[in-house]
């Protein structure tokens, strides 16, 4: 049996931002549209992240261009 292993992607931002984002992960084939949930409201005090075990947090930030 092969080990499973998740990877979780959080993105964070504007409405049309995330969804842009979603839009060029799956023109580049990583990953499908219907995968991401639907825009979730993020509370005034933050986010809590609940890990699985030896689970690391990683995060890549990019100022996108507009206009």
């Amino acid at each position: 049996m092969v080990p499973h292993r998740r990877l979780r992607h959080y993105l964070v931002g504007s409405p049309d931002d995330t969804q842009h984002a979603i839009d060029r992960l799956h023109l580049l084939g990583y990953l499908e549209r219907v995968s991401w949930s639907h825009a979730i409201d993020i509370p005034a005090n933050g986010l809590i992240i609940r890990p699985d075990a030896g689970d690391v947090l990683r995060y890549s930030q990019r100022d996108r261009v507009t206009g």
